[in-house]
């Protein structure tokens, strides 16, 4: 009844009206035809998608693209780029044997997107590609490929209400390949042959396009050359010559993946750092999944209906699809393996395919049956330009590839350091192990998940967000600041690439982290070969010594600055800073270990040892004019030497006070200070942010050495531009602290290093290469 009404509709517009008045009470979603044994998923979107022409009263017939394979590697990809880069002319339809499957890989509802299938490899996870797929439009017909019948009977609608049919023919490397394949191509011309003749409208075009294998396979004629040869023959006896496109691509790159390409084909280093496998020295030009699809994608569009271009003869063509050059496991995959893991180099080593297949507990005599079609691949060095011929792009990169589906080489399982409210750091902190594919998934539509290179050490910061954390938190990812390579990035996220360097905010002290894409800052070009380190010790130290001292109390020429911690993580840059901008500058050192580093920075004018000088007698002895601006990150009785010889409007920049903190045995005592009062705690200051005029001359607390920048993004972004071009240009350098930390294990020692008041520069902890 259903296809009859159908048919119908395409003669008047008062049909279509009945169509509908009939079909809406029966429900059309989900209708069964019981007598083909075909389940239509989305009988009204073919309703819908057709449009009435404002000068005649028949149904404009629409292009109609037949996916068989379409939970495949190449099929599902083609469906993906059918959608996202229709006008609304097409209609695509997934014919399927299972359609729950299909069903649950092409989400249809708003609120679901297409998330990645990577246990089967058919997405790329580089899902920025999502964006703009309408899933709500493809209809997915559920059918038994051995019931001809059926297939016919479908293919008979199919057509019946299109101008033109394009049909991709992959079904799979099942044992009854031919069978199935042969049945949906027999039963689409048939059903042509049958609408033509009941049509007193013009022939209706067909076109297919058949994904075959690899080129020396076929020629080979071994393995799954076998069947597809006779595939291929019969199809030429089926359709025209000119309706058919054949599709040879060389081994997929996507097979690498071990949840793809299985224990025989993929390189599994989840787990490990050294696998062999017998393809590791032999340089082959794979080809990308999605190429297939684009070619796949090109070719029909060019063949069909109003899209036809006719100056491309892709009928009668055999083409061979590689990739731009060969490559081999043993140096380009373990190099990339390498990069977006980050650890000792892995290695891929050579082997037999005999003692791969008992490596993998495949049967002696395996090795027999497969080393025919090891050996055809493994030779297979062929580098075509195909696929920019056919799509005018050039084909993706080996490296694009794998960045693009980065999962398949991440490990299983990493670790974290989280923690929860206590009276320290070390106290709260605990490492855990968490779930690589569930941590994956969690990303995001505007994060990123990066792998940490190094994590930079805040004291004061570490400190605290343990210390005054919510008691109803149970466990939260401790650390503040990091450097790491992007291992995948969001659907909404354009401003990164997976592989790219990021400096980032929040969460550092853990091998991966997933962090919102504007809280990451890229590494420019020009610092591409900077320590990371460095990198990670500008980003919040260097940036608050900049804006405190360019921006909030603003340097002039003449000013007396006194930097307290002078080579401290940030203290180091703020006197490089006041120097620059022709400030007479004093630096405090803690220790007589630390007078030589920070005299090797050649900012300070007077660097006064607290160990062994009275800093309240050196400033009103050698300095009677007072200090202009201090920045200080000590307290207790350096702020208050501070505090009590200041300039006139001189201001004081609070950015810590580690006399202060809980660590110590015994707090360093603040004493009185103008303006406080009484019971004030200068750390309160410090957290609230607040600022404190202590006598009417202008002398200033500042808790918040920031000021407003935050409220103006632009204006941060120019400062911070400022800060790394100084730092490239050699105006500026990066004082380490030389104490080695390595690995989440380590970050409480690094933490409590830095407390300890010993540390000389930046304090950080090297998590990966």
């Amino acid at each position: 009844l259903s296809r009859f009404l159908i048919r119908l509709a395409k003669r008047t517009t008062l049909s279509l009206i009945i169509v509908v008045l009939v079909l809406l009470p029966l429900g059309v979603n989900g209708f069964v035809d019981k007598r083909s044994s075909i389940t239509s998923a989305t009988v009204s979107c073919s309703l819908s998608a057709s449009s009435l022409d404002s000068d005649s009263s028949a149904v404009s017939p629409l292009q109609t693209i037949v996916v068989t394979g379409a939970t495949g590697k190449v099929g599902s990809r083609l469906i993906q780029k059918l959608l996202t880069n229709d006008d609304g002319s097409t209609r695509v339809v997934a014919l399927v044997r299972n359609g729950e499957k299909a069903r649950s890989m092409f989400a249809t509802d708003e609120t679901k997107s297409m998330e990645d299938d990577t246990s089967s490899g058919n997405y790329s996870s580089d899902n920025t590609t999502n964006k703009s797929t309408n899933l709500r439009r493809l209809e997915i017909i559920e059918a038994d490929f051995e019931n001809t019948d059926g297939l016919r009977s479908t293919f008979h609608d199919i057509i019946t209400s299109s101008s033109s049919v394009g049909l991709f023919l992959s079904c799979g490397n099942v044992p009854n390949q031919e069978t199935i394949e042969l049945n949906v191509a027999r039963a689409a011309s048939e059903a042509a042959k049958a609408v033509d003749t009941e049509s007193t409208s013009d022939i209706h075009a067909l076109f297919c396009v058949k994904l075959s294998t690899a080129q020396p396979v076929m020629e080979q004629g071994i393995g799954a050359g076998i069947v597809h040869t006779k595939i291929e023959k019969a199809l030429r006896t089926i359709w025209k010559k000119e309706q058919i496109c054949i599709l040879r691509p060389a081994f997929f790159v996507q097979m690498l993946d071990p949840d793809v390409g299985g224990k025989l084909m993929g390189v599994d280093l989840r787990d490990e750092s050294s696998v062999t496998h017998p393809w590791a020295d032999c340089a082959m030009a794979m080809v990308d999944c999605d190429d297939v699809a684009s070619c796949a994608q090109t070719i029909l569009r060019e063949s069909l209906g109003s899209q036809k271009d006719v100056t491309k003869r892709h009928g009668g063509q055999i083409y061979e699809l590689t990739g731009s050059k060969p490559v081999s496991l043993s140096s380009d995959l373990a190099q990339l393996v390498t990069k977006l893991r980050g650890e000792s180099p892995f290695t891929i080593h050579s082997c037999s395919i005999e003692e791969h297949c008992a490596a993998i507990g495949m049967p002696a005599s395996s090795h027999e049956r497969m080393s025919p079609f090891f050996n055809t691949l493994s030779a297979y060095n062929t580098a075509t330009d195909t696929i920019e011929q056919i799509t005018n792009q050039p084909p993706r990169s080996f490296e694009e590839s794998i960045l693009a589906n980065t999962i398949a080489f991440l490990p299983s399982t990493f670790q974290r350091l989280v923690g929860k409210k206590s009276s320290s750091f070390r106290e709260a902190a605990k490492v855990t192990s968490l779930n690589m594919q569930e941590e994956w998934k969690m990303v995001g539509e505007d994060e990123v998940l990066i792998r940490v290179q190094v994590a930079g050490v805040n004291g004061g910061a570490d400190t605290f967000s343990v210390t005054k954390a919510d008691d109803n938190v149970p466990e939260f990812a401790l650390g503040s600041e990091g450097i790491g390579i992007v291992v995948k990035r969001g659907a909404k996220v354009d401003t990164f690439t997976v592989g790219q360097q990021v400096l980032f905010l929040g969460g550092g002290y853990t091998e991966y982290v997933r962090v919102a894409a504007r809280r990451c800052l890229p590494t420019a070009e020009s610092l591409a070969k900077s320590p990371p380190a460095e990198l990670t010790a500008l980003r919040i130290s260097g940036l608050t010594a900049i804006v405190a001292l360019t921006r909030t109390c603003p340097v002039q020429k003449g000013d007396v600055v006194l930097v307290s911690a002078c080579c401290g993580g940030t203290g180091h840059f703020a006197t490089q800073i006041a120097k620059n901008n022709g400030a007479t500058v004093i630096g405090t050192v803690g220790s007589t270990a630390k007078l030589l580093p920070a005299q090797q920075l050649n900012a300070c004018d007077r660097i006064v040892d607290l160990s062994r000088e009275d800093l309240n007698g050196v400033l009103k002895e050698e300095f009677p004019q007072g200090v202009n601006v201090a920045y200080e990150g000590v307290g207790g009785k350096v702020l208050q030497a501070v505090c009590q010889n200041l300039a006139p409007g001189g201001r004081v920049l609070l950015v810590g006070s580690i006399s202060q903190y809980p660590h110590n045995e015994n707090l360093d005592p603040v004493g009185t200070l103008k303006g406080l009062k009484d019971g004030q705690d200068i750390m309160d200051v410090f957290r609230s942010g607040k600022t404190i005029e202590m006598d009417e001359s202008g002398r200033m607390l500042i808790g918040n050495v920031w000021g407003d920048i935050f409220t103006n993004p632009e204006e941060m972004v120019d400062y911070r531009n400022r800060l790394f071009d100084s730092y490239a240009k050699g105006e500026i350098q990066v004082l380490l602290d030389d104490a080695s930390f390595r690995g989440v294990d380590s970050v409480c020692d690094a933490v409590d290093h830095m407390l300890s008041r010993k540390s000389v520069g930046k304090v950080h902890v090297t998590i990966s290469d």
